[in-house]
């Protein structure tokens, strides 16, 4: 069986990987949604230039989103970012549950640590 203290190290260094993978995952979330939203807005003033110059009508936002989210490049890179995005999130999460873990494992080192102060000093209700 493992120690406090060893069940301590392993989730302080689970942690500090997790916090260093999370750091590109964050960039990568922010990078897929820079390329969608980018790729989404010059689709849109296309389609609003091509039907403007095809038969002199204003398209609406709309409807221009509407042919971006049908659009299977778009679509894809819409995709991408709502996956990295839930990536992010996850792994937000699983910090904030190795951070509760260590704080979990830190009290009950001191709680181990009392217990062995009330045995050093023959607190613990043995007879002598």
């Amino acid at each position: 069986m493992k120690t406090s203290r060893q069940r301590l190290g392993e989730v302080s260094i689970e942690y500090e990987t997790k916090a260093n993978e999370y750091q590109q995952v964050c960039t990568d979330a922010a990078k897929a949604k820079a390329a969608y939203t980018k790729a989404n807005a010059i689709f849109k003033l296309q389609e609003k230039v091509a039907a403007k110059r095809d038969d002199g009508e204003k398209m609406t936002d709309v409807e221009a989103q509407n042919r971006a989210d049908a659009d299977e490049a778009i679509a894809g890179l819409y995709e991408d970012y709502l996956c990295k995005a839930a990536l992010e999130k996850s792994m937000d999460a699983k910090l904030r549950q190795l951070k509760e873990q260590q704080a979990n494992g830190r009290t009950v080192m001191v709680d181990d640590r009392e217990i062995d102060k009330m045995h050093a000093h023959g607190y613990t209700g043995a007879a002598a």
